[in-house]
C-alpha cells in the first residue's frame, strides 16, 4: 500500500509537471517573451531618438560657434573703435581656431597678439573676455575680472 500511495504521489507530479510543460509553463513564457519584447522595443527605440538627437546636436554645433563667433567679433570690434580709436588697427576677430587676430590699418595686414605690445595685450584680453561675457549674458551691471595670468602664479 505504501509503494502504490508513493506511485500515486509520483503520477501525480508527473501529471502536474506535464500540464506545466504543456499550457502553463508555454503561457507563462509567452507572457515573459511578451514583456520583454516591449521593454527591448522601448530600449530601442529611445537610442534611436537618442542617435537622432546627437546627429542633430553634431549637425547644429557649427552653425552655433559660427554665430558665436560673429557675435564675439561684433562686440570685440565695437570695443575697439572707442578703446583703440587712435591706434593703428583697424579691426580685431577670433577666428575659427579661436585664435586672436589684429588687422592693421595700413592694408590690412593681421598679426598675431604675440606681436602687440604688453599693454596693448593686456587691453585685448579685457576686451575678449568682456565681450565673451556680453555674448553670454547680455547686459552686464558688473563685471569682475581679476588681473590676466594671475590665477597661475604662486601667492
Amino acid at each position: 500500500m505504501g509503494g502504490e500511495l508513493r506511485g500515486g504521489r509520483v503520477n501525480a507530479l508527473r501529471d502536474r509537471v506535464e500540464k506545466l510543460r504543456g499550457g502553463e509553463l508555454a503561457s507563462r513564457e509567452s507572457e515573459v517573451s511578451r514583456v520583454r519584447g516591449g521593454e527591448l522595443n522601448r530600449y530601442v527605440g529611445a537610442s534611436d531618438v537618442l542617435s537622432r538627437l546627437q546627429q542633430v546636436l553634431d549637425d547644429v554645433k557649427p552653425v552655433v560657434r559660427r554665430i558665436f563667433l560673429d557675435s564675439v567679433n561684433e562686440e570685440l570690434n565695437v570695443m575697439m573703435k572707442e578703446l583703440m580709436h587712435k591706434a593703428s588697427y583697424a579691426s580685431m576677430e577670433v577666428n575659427e581656431e579661436y585664435e586672436v587676430v589684429v588687422r592693421r590699418n595700413d592694408g590690412g595686414v593681421s598679426l598675431p597678439v604675440e606681436a602687440l605690445s604688453i599693454g596693448e595685450r593686456n587691453l585685448v584680453s579685457l576686451m575678449l573676455r568682456y565681450a565673451i561675457a556680453r555674448v553670454v549674458m547680455g547686459l552686464i551691471p558688473v563685471l569682475i575680472l581679476d588681473e590676466h595670468g594671475a590665477l597661475g602664479r604662486g601667492a
